[in-house]
């Protein structure tokens, strides 16, 4: 058995009236042949059934049912240095306390985060995250007027209890954390959320990831953004990290479409091969951004880090490489072009595709432009691959599922690796609405691989000099709700392509081919 107190991959056992409900299915696609059931309206149990896991849940639907809950139990196998997780209202039944069930219209209930630890990994204090639920049983209908949240109105912290995180409309608790023994108990409100209908759920769109830090460790690179920043305040954000971190240093790459400037995060030894890191081509597409921005902070944080050899490479990231599209939420830059049809690779031969156009023109789906590399921001990213010798070249995009494309090259079998590392990496880590169903989950992987078409993309254009491919990420939300496992993402794979690819050019270098 694992650190019983951080997130080790131990068994799991769920005491419930309700193993067939959807919470314990999609536990069990989150941490397969980790999950066990026990129905405590049929079965009876004590600590010597406990012991065996690692990891407690009680999960019960219907209130009569909390009266089968062996607290005493429960309270015993959590002072051996187990975690216990609880749903409020079984909390409240232990402790004599005030549960409280709040409806509230059609206001989105929020918690606001007060305690920065294990649980709440990937969030700061003070931030505050939507936590809620529909009466109806999911659906995320902006005109429901029966939203809902639970909490705990009367609770008293001391040494050995604390709250977590808060109601933002009663101030109440919603997760508690209390010291048992060695152990601890958990209550969180688990039955307000519904199971995501929808990959763009709010109200549950991060109900897995704190019960996730618990039971698996979830959260590794992720940040939660509280909001989408504007242009010039992500532009200071990228500058504050440089400031702050001596090993990374801003460049300003040119003036864009629209007259913004194009920045870069940078590290390494710009004389050695090339990482390019690129985010929003497609400015809708933008929580790429975040995910990159949160790489370079990783990056000035852990410059020790063995994968990314700072010694032996020079890496460069874009966060956003269209800035007219992210300030004004348009896939194309401000002449109206899809910069990512408009590189100098088989421009000649390119039809606008999607859909088929009767004329075609400026702010197509996909109008490439009026020549190869017309665009400002084009040129920026053509002389940057250029003027390097490349390592990997990575291009981010988002859409309705996940996918790795590579163009072809002879030498592109590394890239199965880097795809390989990728999905061990996130493996048991996040659970996902699976776009285009009536809420069939799945795990958080690379839903798609394989090779990219010849298109007049950045990844082809650059695969003329060095390994490079593009990723679709799951994204293009109104909000920020999805930013920690969005930029969980992003970080293991750049920090895969790093790994990997950065271990082959040194093997190469070393003549070990």
């Amino acid at each position: 058995m694992g650190d019983r107190l951080g997130g080790s991959r131990g068994l799991i056992l769920v005491l419930t009236d309700s193993e067939q409900d959807w919470f314990c299915r999609n536990l069990k696609i989150l941490y397969p042949d980790r999950v066990h059931t026990l129905d405590i309206t049929t079965r009876e149990y004590d600590l010597e059934t406990l012991r065996p896991y690692d990891y407690v849940l009680t999960f019960i639907r219907d209130g009569k049912n909390v009266e089968k809950i062996r607290y005493n139990v429960l309270d015993r196998y959590a002072a051996e240095g187990h975690s216990v997780v609880m749903c409020l209202y079984e909390y409240a039944r232990r402790k004599s306390l005030r549960f409280n069930k709040e409806y509230t219209g059609k206001l989105r209930p929020m918690i606001e985060i007060l305690v920065e630890n294990d649980v709440t990994k990937g969030f700061k204090r003070s931030d505050r995250v939507y936590w809620y639920g529909n009466v109806g049983g999911g659906v995320d209908d902006p005109e429901s007027d029966q939203l809902l949240q639970r909490q705990i109105l009367d609770l008293e912290e001391s040494e050995t209890v604390r709250v977590l995180a808060r109601s933002t409309v009663n101030g109440g608790a919603v997760f508690i954390e209390e010291k048992v023994g060695d152990g601890r108990i958990i209550a969180m409100d688990l039955i307000s959320p519904n199971e995501a209908v929808s990959w763009d759920f709010k109200g549950s769109a991060n109900k897995y990831v704190f019960l996730g830090n618990i039971l698996g460790g979830t959260v590794r690179y992720g940040k939660y953004y509280q909001r989408k920043l504007s242009y010039d305040e992500f532009v200071e954000a990228m500058k504050s990290l440089c400031e702050k971190y001596v090993h990374l240093w801003l460049e300003d790459e040119g003036a864009s479409s629209d007259g913004s400037k194009i920045y870069s995060i940078n590290a390494g030894d710009r004389s050695k091969p090339l990482f390019l890191f690129v985010g929003c081509l497609h400015g809708w597409e933008w929580e790429n951004s975040y995910g990159l921005l949160t790489l370079a902070e990783y990056i000035g944080s852990h410059p020790e880090d063995e994968r990314i050899k700072l010694k032996e490479f020079f890496i460069k990231i874009i966060p956003i490489a269209n800035p007219y599209g992210y300030k004004n939420n348009t896939r194309q830059n401000a002449n109206g072009v899809d910069l990512n049809r408009n590189f100098d690779f088989k421009w000649e031969e390119y039809k606008v595709q999607h859909p088929p156009q009767d004329v075609v023109q400026p702010w197509d789906y996909d109008w490439k432009g009026e020549s190869p590399a017309s665009e400002a921001e084009t040129k920026i990213l053509q002389r940057i691959i250029d003027s390097h010798e490349i390592a990997c070249v990575v291009d981010f995009h988002s859409a309705s599922s996940t996918a790795f494309a590579k163009p072809k090259r002879p030498d592109d079998a590394v890239l199965n690796l880097v795809y390989g590392e990728i999905v061990r990496n996130l493996k048991d880590r996040y659970i996902r609405a699976l776009w285009g169903t009536e809420g069939k989950h799945v795990q958080l992987s690379i839903d798609h691989f394989g090779p990219l078409s010849d298109a007049p993309e950045m990844v082809n254009y650059a695969s003329k000099k060095g390994l490079s491919f593009l990723i679709e990420t799951v994204g293009n939300r109104d909000e920020t709700h999805g930013t920690v496992m969005h930029t969980d993402m992003v970080v293991e794979i750049c920090l895969a392509t790093l790994k990997v690819i950065g271990e082959e050019v040194l093997r190469r270098k070393k003549g070990g081919c």
